[in-house]
């Protein structure tokens, strides 16, 4: 009997790389050459759709092998395991070298970062992966238990009590004297590990489940991003006006949502082979992108030339991997 291939969806590896862009986009704020206000508008609306958008991905694969009873969960979490391991060796290795070249190295700051490595990352984007772990292992644990059709529920769920929590947290603290000593930051730290990778992965789990349901929109399915899309502008309209540019509201649930749906809509070809240079080139890109940063930051005061040189380099040195293909590296480093 035959085996059917399974789908590819390439679109999604092309959109992934997309999304890395706009997450250099954020950090380092290329805009600002041409407006500040383009630039606040952009890092505050649109770019910040790329690390939702990995996890759903992330969630959306994930799903297809569990939904398949294959025993994964494993090799996933030792795998991403390991490239948050190696990053991390990175970005301490080039602190503990600044601390020296400062004569100020401690153990108290080596302590430091050793906490950072369990709680936040060594590199402020690091936490993805940590909540990426957790976020996986909560999937797996709720397919475990069989209740995964209760994911889009639970999506909403924490997406709802994450928006109104950030919006109210002042208020919050007010009402509830006890949870006075949290700040903004640990209450945002607390969100993005326990709240926002969960998610937006059990989102992924969701579309998978009823990806076929969701194909059978077919046209619609332009008319639901193009809804989600005009909230979004027209929320970030209103927060902007208002000063209020809480980095997550549920308009930016909605558009990724109706992007990804776009995409599974449209899987696209690989021309070429050039889906695996456009995955790894996403991943290599935000693993990476600050310390190129760093590396090539003397380079000129412009913050359009400093985007340039990081989307060029981190590109080049992610098809060099991709060609090179050996295994043992690029299991540590994408």
């Amino acid at each position: 009997m035959e085996q059917t291939k399974p789908k590819r969806y390439y679109s999604v590896d092309y959109f992934k790389y997309f999304c890395a862009l706009l997450i250099v986009v954020i950090h380092l704020k290329p805009l600002k050459y041409f407006s500040d206000t383009l630039s606040d508008f952009s890092i505050n609306g649109i770019a910040r759709i790329g690390v939702p958008f990995f996890f759903i991905s992330s969630g959306f694969f994930l799903s297809k092998k569990l939904y398949a009873k294959k025993s994964v969960i494993k090799t996933y979490l030792l795998k991403l395991l390991a490239v948050y391991t190696f990053w991390s060796a990175v970005y301490a290795t080039r602190l503990i070298l600044i601390e020296i070249k400062n004569k100020s190295l401690t153990l108290s700051f080596l302590k430091a970062l050793i906490i950072k490595y369990f709680l936040y990352g060594i590199s402020e984007h690091l936490w993805f992966c940590i909540s990426l772990l957790i976020s996986a292992l909560l999937l797996w644990l709720i397919h475990k238990i069989r209740l995964q059709k209760y994911t889009f529920l639970f999506s909403l769920i924490l997406i709802t009590a994450a928006c109104v929590f950030l919006t109210y947290v002042k208020t919050v603290t007010k009402v509830f004297p006890a949870l006075e000593g949290l700040s903004f930051e640990h209450c945002f730290w607390l969100f993005r590990l326990l709240v926002f990778g969960p998610c937006f992965v059990f989102l992924g789990d969701f579309i998978c489940a009823k990806e076929e349901k969701i194909l059978s929109l077919k046209n619609k399915l332009y008319y639901i991003f193009g809804a989600a899309l005009i909230i979004h502008i027209a929320e970030k309209s209103f927060n902007y006006r208002h000063g209020d540019n809480l980095l997550i509201n549920f308009s930016l649930y909605l558009l990724v949502m109706s992007i990804f749906f776009l995409l599974i809509k449209n899987p696209g070809k690989d021309g070429a082979g050039v889906s695996i240079y456009a995955r790894n080139a996403s991943a290599f890109t935000y693993y990476s992108h600050i310390i190129v940063l760093e590396a090539v930051g003397y380079l000129s005061d412009s913050y359009l030339i400093k985007y340039i040189s990081v989307v060029l380099i981190t590109l080049i040195l992610s098809i060099i991997l991709t060609k090179i293909n050996n295994k043992k590296l690029n299991y540590v480093l994408m």
